[in-house]
């Protein structure tokens, strides 16, 4: 063992410079190969946690995670979180208890913290934030929305103004790759959120997605009718029909292909319900009738004539009687009938 240190030594003495430099490169990076290789094998397995997180949804889990002293990798735009893969299961669990994730919104679990001294316009503005998200939660279970956001403006009442401003509603969803939504799903959206709020009506709803086209179509604010599927889908074929029939009629004139129509359609869809009362004086039908009846009841003439029996009956002739009671008044009963 001595002669082959001392042996190292003496090759390593009558060795260059640029040769002992680079043999010592090459073992530093073996040693730091190894320990690089000893930690990855050390590394547990990571797996997605949460994916689209917004900023106050990844604050909260990694504030959790921290207190929990559980490791954790945060994407590069913030919007993930990965934990131990034989941890995923439970976290999420423990996460569902606590309330997380929150959907980027608050919703009424703002209230279960008590706060002395908030006055009335703090209590207004939670509740319309917690409202805001409630409904927000609400649209994000759609399977084609991957979030939503709600906005509401819903005016104050004064008591010395007749006018009354209406509410209204702005809806933002933000679509899944490929996902759209139908006409059907839009319009549940719009009468979800004016079932939810007080004074609000289908027609002050805007639903816009996140490239800002707008899915909802504007109703009129004076008609108290809103359109459903049904009528809109009768509106397109009417517009169509009507089209086609211009479009055949210029054709004949001008060539076919050289005329391009287009057809807006406002239809009444409001129903209105009217009842009317009419005499027509040339029929002779009984309008109204009215029936009288009298019952007369009470005693005769001749039973006055004929005496009480009595007293008086036996009284001789020529002595003086006093007066005779006379007959009872009779008695009249009148019933009209209509």
């Amino acid at each position: 063992m001595a002669d082959m240190f001392q042996q190292f030594n003496e090759q390593m003495t009558t060795t260059p410079l640029a040769r002992k430099i680079a043999l010592l490169l090459i073992l530093a990076a073996t040693v730091a190969g190894g320990v690089v290789l000893w930690l990855w094998v050390q590394k547990p397995e990571f797996q997605i946690l949460y994916t689209n997180l917004s900023s106050e949804d990844a604050a909260s889990v990694v504030a959790k995670l921290k207190e929990g002293r559980i490791p954790y990798e945060l994407s590069a735009d913030s919007t993930a979180v990965s934990v131990p893969a034989e941890r995923v299961h439970e976290l999420r669990l423990q996460m569902a208890g606590q309330g997380l994730p929150q959907g980027g919104g608050v919703g009424f679990e703002i209230f279960d913290r008590n706060s002395f001294g908030t006055t009335e316009f703090v209590q207004k503005l939670n509740y319309r934030r917690a409202l805001q998200g409630e409904l927000s939660r609400t649209i994000g279970q759609l399977a084609e929305v991957s979030k939503a956001r709600v906005h509401l403006v819903v005016p104050e009442r004064t008591l010395f103004s007749e006018r009354k401003e209406p509410s209204r509603a702005s809806v933002v969803v933000t679509l899944r790759a490929g996902k759209r939504l139908s006409e059907g799903q839009v319009q549940g959206i719009i009468h979800l959120v004016s079932s939810s709020v007080e004074g609000l009506s289908p027609q002050t709803v805007t639903v816009v997605d996140s490239h800002g086209q707008i899915l909802s179509r504007p109703g009129d604010e004076s008609s108290p009718v809103q359109m459903t599927s049904a009528q809109l889908d009768y509106q397109k074929h009417l517009e169509k029909e009507i089209e086609g029939k211009i479009q055949s009629m210029l054709e004949t004139v001008v060539g076919t292909g050289k005329a391009v129509v287009r057809v807006t359609s406002l239809l009444d869809l409001r129903q209105v319900e009217h009842t009317e009362e009419k005499f027509d004086p040339d029929t002779q039908v009984v309008r109204s009738e009215q029936r009288a009846q009298e019952q007369l009841s009470g005693s005769s003439a001749s039973a006055g004539s004929s005496g009480v029996p009595g007293v008086l009956s036996n009284v001789p002739p020529g002595t003086q009687a006093g007066p005779r009671p006379g007959p009872p008044a009779p008695i009249t009963r009148k019933r009209r009938m209509k």
